[in-house]
């Protein structure tokens, strides 16, 4: 299934990846880029399992 950008969603595509790349900073200021990776490597693994 392929799911498409209205032009709507297009136009908020940009702003709302912004304000993501902002939150996402805010929610990993306090973890080291070694807690970063191994955040990383859980998550892949959690979705490992969902497959």
């Amino acid at each position: 299934m392929r799911i498409y950008l209205t032009d709507k969603g297009k136009e908020l595509e940009e702003p709302v990846r912004i304000k993501w790349n902002e939150h996402q900073e805010k929610l990993l200021q306090s973890i080291s880029a070694e807690e970063r990776l191994i955040l990383r490597d859980l998550i892949k693994r959690m979705e490992k399992n969902l497959s």
